[in-house]
């Protein structure tokens, strides 16, 4: 027996219906799959951000200085406004270690025992440099020494490496002094600077306790990252590190 044409148009109708629906789930399924890939599963590029000053009081940013990051497939850069520039860095290089060079003309990097040291292990990472504009010795006549007229030198002592608190809170104070110096030189000037994660006063402490003819010491202590604790932190403790660099005009 023949089907109405009634039922007919009604199951077409009907399969019409389905597959219509099955397009709209399947749209959606497709979409919310890229939307996980592209935010949870893909693996995605790592970022460093450098920021690069000067070592005068105040500090000032240092612009059109080339970083080189000495990595194949990352190419160099120069720094912008504010004394920054930014790499992508393909997440194959995630763990390894980089060291990058600063060079600007006039300008020498400033160097801790660890601070030129970036090691590749977040999605994002920011590192303080700072370099000192060259200068010959200073040669001056003074009457109160005797013999040869006195020469200014500068020499610059390092903390190493330094961790800063867990999460938001501070960490210890550590301080760093001038080594001993020969006899007959005396301190002409002094300065501090907070390279590596963090600078001096911003989320840190940084204080002189000691100025003596012979001798300088500051303090500083640094603020942890809270906001790399949490669900996504990845059991991250907050804790990053910074290298004090002290530099002193001794003059002889």
């Amino acid at each position: 027996m023949a089907e109405p044409s009634g039922a007919s148009t009604s199951n077409s109708a009907a399969s019409v219906a389905v597959k219509l629906v099955l397009l709209v789930v399947g749209a959606v399924l497709a979409a919310f799959g890229t939307y996980i890939w592209d935010e949870y599963i893909k693996p995605k590029p790592l970022f460093v951000n450098i920021q690069v000053f000067d070592d005068s009081t105040p500090r000032n940013y240092l612009k059109d200085v080339a970083v080189w990051l000495k990595l194949s497939d990352v190419d160099p850069k120069r720094t912008g406004d504010f004394g920054l520039v930014r790499f992508q860095i393909p997440r194959n290089h995630r763990k390894e270690v980089v060291a990058p060079t600063l060079d600007l003309k006039g300008y020498s990097q400033v160097k801790g025992r660890d601070t030129d040291r970036i090691v590749l292990d977040r999605g994002e990472t920011n590192v303080i440099f700072v370099m000192r504009k060259d200068t010959a010795p200073i040669v001056l006549p003074d009457q109160a020494f005797s013999g040869s007229p006195p020469i200014l030198e500068r020499k610059t002592y390092s903390s190493g490496s330094q961790a800063s608190g867990p999460g938001s809170s501070f960490s210890r104070w550590y301080e760093l002094c001038n080594d001993p110096a020969p006899p007959g030189w005396v301190v002409s000037e002094s300065s501090f600077v907070l390279t590596g994660d963090r600078q001096c006063n911003a989320w840190s402490e940084c204080k002189q306790t000691e100025s003596q003819p012979t001798r300088t010491c500051w303090q500083f202590r640094m603020q942890g990252h809270s906001e790399q604790l949490g669900l996504f932190g990845g059991g991250n403790t907050g804790i990053q590190f910074s290298t004090g660099i002290l530099s002193v005009v001794w003059k002889h």
